[in-house]
């Protein structure tokens, strides 16, 4: 009988362990904040959600977003729910878009911010 148990243990083991790996499929990219003032001080706003195969937040992963341009980038770490945001500031007006990655691998999705003058 103890031969039966064991391997189901087991078994639930390995799938805990699956729980928390990211799913870029199922992660997502949104604009918080897509349009600001190209002054250096207005910020457009970007938030990263890393969920897992289950739609679960998934904490502690690097994650950085690379703007183009000036815009450079930024990075942090997802917390309990899975999200990291960042906020991006310019003084020359123009379209910049945004690429986010989870340790080291793309997203495949990108938001464009919009700096104006105005």
């Amino acid at each position: 009988m103890a031969t039966v148990v064991v391997p189901r243990v087991m078994m639930a083991m390995v799938k805990a362990e699956l729980v928390g790996k990211v799913s870029l499929a199922n992660s997502y990219v949104v604009g918080e904040k897509i349009t600001a003032i190209a002054n250096g001080k207005d910020a457009g706003k970007i938030s990263v959600f890393i969920l897992d195969k289950n739609g679960n937040g998934v904490s502690g992963k690097a994650v950085m977003m690379q703007g183009e341009g000036s815009l450079g980038s930024k990075s942090g770490m997802s917390d309990k729910d899975g999200k990291v945001t960042a906020e991006f500031v310019s003084e020359a007006a123009g379209q910049y878009p945004v690429q986010a990655l989870v340790g080291g691998s793309a997203m495949g999705k990108s938001i464009t911010l919009t700096f104006s003058k105005d």
